[in-house]
């Protein structure tokens, strides 16, 4: 199998890919704006999005200053509130076409594409020869996740973080499963796969700050497994650019050297307090944010950093106090987070929005398991071929989950997994007669 039928395969890949995503899009776009016809701007979206957006478009950087967070009657002005990758995207897409969501929305999807399909293409380098099925399954598992409706929704939405990061995990994870073969291009430019993974890691942290061990697992995986020294110094450079100019950012404009945001100590505490575990797991159309307010009452704040101490110091001595009830509710967290087949953090679906959604989360939970199961088969019953995989998939797992046993998960925060998923189980399918079980 030469390299013309693997780009032609690739070819297809993508123009499915993009219709599906496009498609999407676009009914996604005209969905949201008939829903944002009263207020249509891109500034009014959630989660800070577009407060940080609003910001930044008038030369302030990511400073909002308001009561969001709960803090009624005092509000505090975040300059460090949220990693910068979503609202550089919307800001971006804003200054080109215009603060139009279907224009900006459109953007986004294909500008968040370029890293997944580089991922497809690296798969694609490594297609298996002479094994048409083992050839037509991992294509299938490439192209499955884009008829799944929970990894659509982050291609194809904008106020969440999970909607920007999905590509970048996905990206740096291949980098270090999918080696580029003798022949091929990055093999005869490693300082370009080098740069390639440094960019996935380094993007992937500035999308979302519960990353930092995931991107810092990926990027040890990479220099572990390339062996070509020029590369391993340009992806560990090119990557560490990216979380000491946030510190030094964030120093500059709140006058703190952090590696995370000033929302995370709300984050934790909002998993750790006497509401949460009373409630947990929350019921649809119910939000944590609501419960804001009852963790503020009676405090004054000065800054972010005063508010942001205050609920780590909260969130800490809870745990503390009561390990009972946390350990509970911890087994509550695990089981959503690995065992769940119920869509958990999100407006309750109906009809046939239900069903497929039902059906995406089963076909991601075996894809999911199938994972997990083959990395142990791989570390346990000596598959040589794999085990290097298996345990860089496995530390990825634990580095993504980790973050949301300590403070809460919802669906979204590990359906990122999708695609990963889906990339092992194509390594392992690409390596599956290279010293397997039988031979080992």
């Amino acid at each position: 199998m030469n390299s013309i039928t693997h780009n032609r395969s690739f070819l297809v890949l993508l123009a499915l890919a993009l219709v599906v995503s496009l498609g999407s899009a676009v009914s996604n776009g005209r969905s949201m704006e008939r829903e944002h016809a009263k207020n249509p701007s891109l500034t009014s979206l959630m989660y800070g999005v577009g407060p940080t957006t609003a910001s930044l478009l008038a030369g302030h950087g990511l400073t909002t200053c308001n009561e969001d967070m709960g803090t009624i009657g005092n509000p505090i002005c975040f300059h460090s509130g949220r990693m910068p990758v979503a609202t550089l995207v919307v800001a971006s897409g804003i200054r080109l076409l215009g603060d139009h969501y279907f224009r900006v929305g459109v953007f986004k999807t294909l500008l968040l594409l370029i890293p997944l399909v580089m991922a497809m293409y690296l798969v694609c380098l490594r297609l298996p020869e002479n094994s048409p099925w083992r050839y037509l399954a991992i294509l299938a598992l490439l192209i499955y996740p884009f008829f799944n409706t929970q990894f659509l929704s982050d291609v194809v939405n904008l106020p969440v973080e999970e909607d920007y990061l999905y590509s970048f995990l996905a990206l740096a994870l291949a980098v270090v499963l999918f080696p580029a073969p003798k022949g091929s291009w990055l093999r005869s430019h490693p300082i370009a796969e080098g740069l390639l993974a440094g960019f996935a890691v380094g993007s992937l942290y500035l999308s979302k700050s519960s990353m930092i061990l995931a991107a810092a697992v990926l990027l040890l995986a990479y220099v572990l497994r390339t062996r070509e020294s020029a590369a391993r110094v340009i992806a560990v450079c090119l990557a560490l650019c990216f979380p000491l100019g946030w510190a030094a950012y964030q120093h500059h404009s709140s006058g703190r050297y952090t590696l995370g945001t000033s929302y995370d100590g709300i984050n934790f505490h909002k998993g750790n307090n006497p509401i949460f575990v009373s409630i947990y797991p929350i019921p649809p159309d119910i939000t944590l944010d609501s419960y804001d307010p009852q963790l503020n009452v009676g405090k004054w704040f000065p800054d972010e950093w005063a508010f942001n101490d205050y609920h780590q110091h909260e969130a800490i001595a809870f745990i503390k106090a009561h390990p009972r009830q946390i350990l509970r509710v911890d087994e509550d967290k695990l089981a959503i987070i690995f065992f769940s087949l119920k869509k958990q953090g999100a407006t309750r679906s109906h009809g046939m929005a239900l069903r497929l959604e039902q059906v995406g989360m089963l076909l991601f939970r075996l894809t999911f398991w199938a994972s997990i199961l083959l990395s142990v088969v791989a570390l346990f019953l000596r598959w040589p071929a794999l085990r290097w995989d298996g345990l860089c998939f496995l530390a990825l797992v634990a580095a993504v989950a980790l973050p949301y046993v300590v403070g809460f998960p919802f669906t979204r925060h590990f359906a990122v997994l999708i695609y990963p998923s889906v990339l092992f189980c194509c390594r392992a399918i690409e390596v599956w007669p290279k010293r397997a079980l039988a031979e080992a």
